[in-house]
């Protein structure tokens, strides 16, 4: 693929919109969250590249597949199994890393810091009113604490800042 298509791709990617069953102040599209995953990866394991870029592109192929609810993916195997080939085949052919190509240990870092990052932004709505929300950011809770196998790092971040409460950096540094 030539390397304008790529890029066209990519950009056209990070603008699908994400969440499009839950009502939601602002826009909260693939480019944001990709980039929240990435920067939680990145912050926890710095020198893991692999981990930081494959984080970043993830969700490249929801550009031809579409944004579909987790449920709607955890409750249907067959479904999951299609999408797993599909995100492997267009990653592939747009020369991007994906994340079904992760280890085992990369893969469950990946995925915490996914859910964490949806857990993030869940609590920004919460502070603009969304009361709507509160669902989706109690099963994502859930998920981080009774995940069999969390990544220590991930799970002390979001105890942390689950204590701490979620707020904004003052303005001053």
């Amino acid at each position: 693929m030539k390397l304008t298509d790529r890029v066209r791709a990519v950009r056209e990617a990070s603008l699908v919109e994400r969440c499009h069953n839950l009502p939601h102040h602002g826009s909260y599209n693939l480019g944001f969250h990709q980039y929240g995953v990435a920067t939680l990866c990145h912050l926890l394991w710095p020198d893991n590249h692999a981990l930081t870029v494959a984080a970043l592109y993830h969700d490249q192929p929801e550009r031809w597949t579409g944004d579909i609810p987790s449920q709607v993916i955890r409750d249907n195997p067959e479904l999951a199994a299609v999408l797993v080939r599909r995100d492997t085949l267009i990653s592939s052919t747009l020369g991007l890393p994906c994340e079904h190509g992760l280890g085992d240990v990369d893969f469950a870092r990946f995925k915490a810091c996914d859910r964490l990052e949806f857990w993030l932004w869940c609590q920004d709505q919460l502070a603009f009113g969304n009361q709507h929300i509160i669902n989706a950011l109690e099963t994502t809770e859930e998920t981080l604490v009774n995940d069999p196998h969390p990544p220590p790092e991930v799970l002390n971040l979001f105890m942390d800042l689950r204590e701490e409460g979620w707020q904004r950096h003052k303005e001053t540094f």
